[in-house]
């Protein structure tokens, strides 16, 4: 009984991830650059 409510759960969050993901004016991620050290030589 738990995989299909399983099963259940993804399927209706699919869709709303992909139409999270098209909406222009939603950053999925933002961008960042990176501030750490600096490539050390071995």
């Amino acid at each position: 009984m738990s995989t299909p409510l399983s099963v259940a759960g993804k399927i209706t969050g699919w869709p709303a991830h992909i139409m999270e993901q098209s909406d222009p004016d939603s950053p999925v991620r933002p961008l960042r650059a990176y501030n750490g050290a600096e490539q050390r030589s071995l």
